[in-house]
Formats: structure tokens, sequence, C-alpha cells
């Protein structure tokens, strides 16, 4: 028990840590609003050391990362703004740090599966692409490949009851339609 408190107050340490890099004005009294853009930084530089951070502490966790409110947060605002970053290092260290949150999360896991694949498909950056991969596969092997496989079960079972599935009408429709093409 003790533990869990030191780790959750590491956790909102870093995280608070975190927040005061890419939002340094924040706590100021005195400055120029007319000299200040945005008070969020979110440029390369920033983006990296705070993702770095993020995923040094991800892997000093043993918690599950998507029941805490602190790494969820960090997750959703910091590490996914990365995923779409065109810089290719604020890309590849935000899969990483996503990656190291899906491994600690089965939830998280099944969640963001598919966007990694989608990421192997369709990124040129050698580096993600390889984290990527690294991240499927540790995926596959942590949670087994039949947790992924439950989904596609679930989903197979709501077809069979015709539950969210397309009409038979409109499934002939683009079974003509493609034959048409």
């Amino acid at each position: 028990c003790l533990a869990e408190v030191n780790e959750q107050i590491r956790i909102k340490t870093v995280a608070e840590i975190i927040n005061d890099i890419r939002n340094p004005l924040e706590g100021a009294t005195q400055f120029n609003l007319d000299q200040i853009e945005s008070c969020e930084k979110n440029d390369p530089v920033t983006m990296i050391r705070c993702l770095t951070m993020v995923s040094g502490l991800i892997q000093g966790v043993k918690c599950d990362v998507a029941f805490d409110p602190t790494l969820s947060v960090l997750l959703e605002d910091l590490v996914m703004t990365g995923v779409v970053s065109h810089n290719e290092i604020v890309r590849h260290l935000s899969i990483k740090a996503l990656g190291l949150s899906c491994i600690l999360s089965k939830t998280l896991a099944k969640k963001y599966l598919v966007l990694f694949l989608q990421i192997v498909m369709v990124d040129n950056y050698a580096e993600i692409l390889e984290t990527s991969l690294k991240v499927i596969f540790d995926l596959f092997l942590v949670f087994g490949i039949e947790t992924f496989a439950e989904d596609d079960k679930d989903e197979l079972k709501k077809g069979e009851k015709g539950e969210d599935t397309m009409s038979e009408n409109s499934q002939d429709t683009l079974i003509d339609n493609s034959q048409e093409d």
C-alpha cells in the first residue's frame, strides 16, 4: 500500500513538471500579453523533453495506465498529440510511450493495436516502423493473440445476430456496384 502511494506521488510530481515545461507562463505574475503567442509549448524540443520524461515515468510504473487519471491525461494530451506530429522524432517518442502504456494495460492494448498496424502500413520513417512492429509483437507476447481475436469473435457474433450490420439489400447493392467497375 505504501508503494502505491509513493508511485502516485511520483506520477503526480512528474506530471506537474511536464505541465510546467509545456505551460511555463502559467505561474508567472508579470508578462506582456503581446509578446506571448501561445501559453502551451508544442515545439519539437519541448515535446521531445516531455515525451522522454513520460516514457521514463511509464517504464517505472507498475499500475494499469488506463485507470490512473494522471497518466490518462498525459496519454491523451501529450502522447496522442505527438503521434500525429509532423516531426519524426516526436512521433517516434510518442509511439514508444503509447506502446509502453499499452503493455501495462490490456484495455489500451485493445484500443490502440489497430493504430500501430496503421502506422506500420502508412509511415515511411524506419525507426517508427521498427518501434511499431516491436510494440505489436510485444502486445501479442504479453497478452496473447487470443486477447485481440476475442474482439473479432464478438463482432462476428453480433453479425450473426443481425446487430450493427448492413442489410442484405445494401450488401447486394455493394456487390452490384463493384461488379460494374
